[in-house]
């Protein structure tokens, strides 16, 4: 089974209700990873009963996004891959991305209409809609208004990333940002807006993050995650 974000996800056609605030997953599309660098050490003996691949090897995985909306904010929670890649990681990465604004314009809102980007962490899967091209092949935020909003452990490891990870990162879905001065630094556990709080965890990037929306007695912990597989 294709892991699509069909397949394992709530929809924008079915949000989730907490108190003032209402959150929609929204699909920037599918991307394919190499299966062995999903699974590592774990046999295909024992995945592949899961999951299928394609004739190269490939899982495909799910971009997915969150919108959280109150009467007084819209916050975007990550924002795909976008359209800027070059032919070569369309390629090798099977992608078929950059809906997400058409996701959000199903929904009655445009790119003015984002007032806060809150970033899990700087990977490109993660931030490639970040930016745009214009219309004279300039590089810009795709969300004009909007603060977009970062772990300082992340944006460090970012902008100055090792052997291992530096084909994670595409600088110009990030740089932009700092640019327009529309980017802001967190330190750690923050309150975004009421009711909304990004939480440090680390793990997968130094400065990675995830969301918790709600009150005490009615929350809900946000990680997005490009497929949702039990464990073998």
């Amino acid at each position: 089974m294709a892991l699509t974000p069909q397949s394992y996800s709530f929809h924008q056609e079915d949000p989730v209700r907490l108190g003032n605030l209402t959150l929609n997953v929204i699909s920037d599309g599918t991307f394919k990873m190499d299966a062995g660098a999903l699974f590592g050490v774990v046999p295909k003996t024992i995945w592949e009963r899961k999951v299928k691949t394609d004739r190269r090897n490939r899982v495909q995985m799910g971009l997915n996004c969150l919108l959280i909306r109150s009467n007084n904010y819209n916050i975007l929670v990550d924002t795909g891959v976008g359209k800027k890649e070059p032919d070569k990681i369309k390629d090798i990465y099977g992608l078929s991305t950059g809906k997400l604004l058409r996701g959000l314009k199903d929904l009655g809102l445009g790119p003015r209409d984002i007032n806060i980007v809150l970033l899990s962490h700087l990977h490109f899967d993660h931030v490639g809609g970040c930016t745009r091209f214009n219309g004279k092949g300039q590089v810009v935020c795709t969300f004009p208004k909007a603060k977009y909003m970062v772990q300082r452990a992340d944006w460090e490891e970012a902008t100055n990333p090792n052997e291992r990870n530096t084909a994670a990162y595409h600088r110009d879905d990030f740089e932009p940002l700092l640019n327009s001065k529309q980017l802001e630094l967190l330190d750690g556990d923050t309150e975004v807006e009421r009711g909304v709080k990004a939480i440090l965890t680390g793990g997968h990037s130094a400065g990675h993050q995830i969301v918790v929306t709600g009150t005490s007695e009615d929350r809900f912990h946000i990680r997005l995650s490009p497929c949702t597989i039990d464990n073998p």
